[in-house]
């Protein structure tokens, strides 16, 4: 039984690492910043791995890349294309 608790909570994470490297990889291209892509992908790997406990270094690794490029994006961006949505 504990081995199906374990590789249920392992196909999770990995399902929800999917969706964090996709959204990094958009984050990416939108703000033109190759760091995103990066740590999404050191994430993706090092959870890939966390079942060999190496994998675990690649998390780390790729949220503190994670870290230093929300810190070096830019403040402001802009947005080409997009029309205004009147919300109220």
């Amino acid at each position: 039984m504990a081995v199906v608790g374990f590789l249920l909570a392992y196909g999770l994470a990995i399902f929800a690492v999917i969706n964090l490297k996709t959204a990094l990889t958009e984050l990416s291209i939108t703000l033109n910043r190759n760091l995103f892509d990066m740590s999404g992908k050191f994430i993706f790997w090092g959870t890939l791995l966390s079942i060999i406990l190496i994998g675990l270094l690649g998390i780390l690794i790729g949220y503190i890349l994670l870290t230093i490029a929300f810190f070096t994006a830019p403040m402001e961006i802009q947005l080409n294309n997009v029309e205004e949505v009147n919300v109220m």
